[in-house]
């Protein structure tokens, strides 16, 4: 068989190291956060002093932060919430895909965890234990055994992910400088351009130009007479009514990724006797 080595999903090995931020915001060391977001701030292009107020107001909503500052901007908070009409309608998502029988199966498992994480390292572990990464995993491999291709992947290699783990929280993130022990084990290997940049191109745009500029009324027609199965599991006006919006250039990056997984399973499931 063929192998490829693949570099998936390194940032979550490494972690980028932005729970280190809230880890310093919640326990109020409130110097050390400006030290360290500040730069972060700065390279990113970001607006220096709403970054900081912003993490600054993470830490002063924490429950440990029982200070008179803390308890005042609750306070204020819970007054806002009391003082909201009662017969305003709770938000809804207009872009939910989902057949409604269908996700209200798993209506009881999309709770919110009512133990957030504190600190760098519990951020990164549960990253690493998410299901995120090991459904990605997966389909990697399976796309590649599908082409008689062995993937391999370095950066999820428990030795690794165990250092990376091991970290203190000032080697992931550094003088602004995200990854930073990666970027520093890749003195001398790689050019110094690529072991320092700030950013990578995103896959967004060319997807979604080759998409719009290849139509040819498959999807309207599918999601028109959609068979038995795609409406098992999805709502086929919803997903039309957004493909539309996509096609007019009026969805986020999030909602194309939420079409493209909807259009996929529905392909899927229409090419087969289900």
């Amino acid at each position: 068989a063929r192998v490829v080595l693949d570099g998936f999903d390194g940032d979550t090995t490494l972690s980028h190291g932005l729970g280190y931020l809230s880890e310093l915001a919640k326990t109020g060391r409130w110097l050390k956060l400006a030290l360290t977001s500040i730069p972060y701030s700065r390279l990113q292009g970001r607006p220096v002093v709403s970054d900081y107020l912003g993490w600054a107001r993470i830490g002063l909503r924490h429950p440990s932060r029982d200070t008179v500052v803390g308890s005042l901007v609750r306070r204020v908070r819970r007054r806002k919430r009391e003082g909201t009409a009662p017969d305003r309608a709770p938000p809804t998502n207009r872009h939910l895909v989902l057949n409604a029988d269908f996700a209200r199966l798993f209506s009881d498992r999309v709770v919110a965890n009512p133990h957030p994480p504190t600190t760098e390292r519990e951020f990164h572990l549960r990253k690493l234990s998410g299901l995120a990464l090991f459904e990605g995993i997966g389909w990697l491999e399976a796309c590649a055994a599908g082409r008689g291709v062995e993937v391999r992947l370095p950066f999820c290699d428990v030795r690794l992910v165990e250092l990376c783990l091991s970290f203190p929280p000032d080697q992931k993130i550094r003088r602004g400088w995200t990854r930073f022990a990666m970027r520093r084990a890749m003195e001398g290997i790689l050019p110094t351009a690529i072991q320092w940049r700030t950013g990578k191109t995103g896959l967004h745009a060319g997807r979604g130009r080759a998409w719009r500029s290849t139509q040819n009324g498959r999807i309207e027609a599918m999601l028109a007479e959609p068979s038995p199965a795609v409406r098992r599991y999805l709502d086929p006006e919803r997903v039309l009514e957004l493909h539309r919006r996509f096609l007019e250039d009026e969805t986020d990056n999030d909602e194309g990724r939420m079409l493209w997984r909807a259009l996929s399973l529905a392909l899927w499931l229409s090419s087969r006797d289900v």
